[in-house]
């Protein structure tokens, strides 16, 4: 077995929100992800530019979150929550988010 998270899919008239339950992801995540891609896409169309493809944005969002989630070094005193307890994601669920995105962006487009 590779260990490998497989991508999520989405049952005939289901949406995203159906693979992000059935994948243990919060569909605001993905929402707000995929808001976020979705304000970089327009901004560019609208100044003239070419907006990154969705791939090659969310390897730059995911280093970015990894970037502030590890220079997040705020300590509360008396605190019990070990600030090593939030990690990035593994590659393996990157790739999940990333399908998950997919998904949601492909819906946006089909509301359209």
């Amino acid at each position: 077995m590779s260990g490998a998270t497989p991508a999520p899919q989405t049952a005939p008239g289901g949406d995203w929100r159906e693979a992000c339950a059935a994948a243990g992801v919060d569909p605001l995540l993905i929402d707000h992800t995929a808001r976020n891609y979705l304000a970089h896409r327009d901004h560019r169309l609208a100044t003239g530019g070419r907006p990154l493809p969705p791939v090659d944005w969310f390897r730059f969002y995911s280093l970015e979150n990894a970037a502030e989630l590890s220079s997040e070094t705020l300590k509360v005193e008396g605190c019990s929550v070990d600030e090593r307890a939030v990690r990035p994601p593994t590659a393996a669920g990157k790739a999940a988010l990333f399908a998950l995105l997919q998904l949601r962006l492909a819906q946006d487009q089909d509301d359209v």
